[in-house]
């Protein structure tokens, strides 16, 4: 059992410059990929960005603000709406003259 350790230990001891070598060029990699995508140069379309790293369009921006405005309108138009039924179903608003 202890044999088995010891060869499996060795093993990996002889694998750790492989693995780190192989670690480096992975790292070398993604740094190369990241510069030819900063310049323009992006075959794949792939994007792995989340939440706030995401890409946000034109309207993406704007969606929030625009959606905000017309609860704010919708709100004004009842109001108008609901005082104007409210005036003629009593009878005192429309045309009120001097005498």
């Amino acid at each position: 059992m202890r044999a088995a350790r010891a060869r499996a230990r060795a093993r990996r001891a002889g694998e750790g410059g492989a693995r780190g070598q192989e670690s480096l060029d992975l790292v070398g990699a993604t740094a190369v990929g990241l510069a030819l995508k900063g310049i323009g140069y992006d075959k794949s379309g792939i994007d792995f960005r989340k939440e706030e790293f995401t890409f946000a369009g034109k309207f993406e921006k704007a969606k929030r603000g625009v959606a905000c405005s017309l609860v704010l309108l919708f709100v004004f138009f009842f109001i108008l709406a609901y005082n104007y039924a409210w005036s003629r179903w009593t009878g005192s608003g429309g045309s009120r003259t001097r005498s």
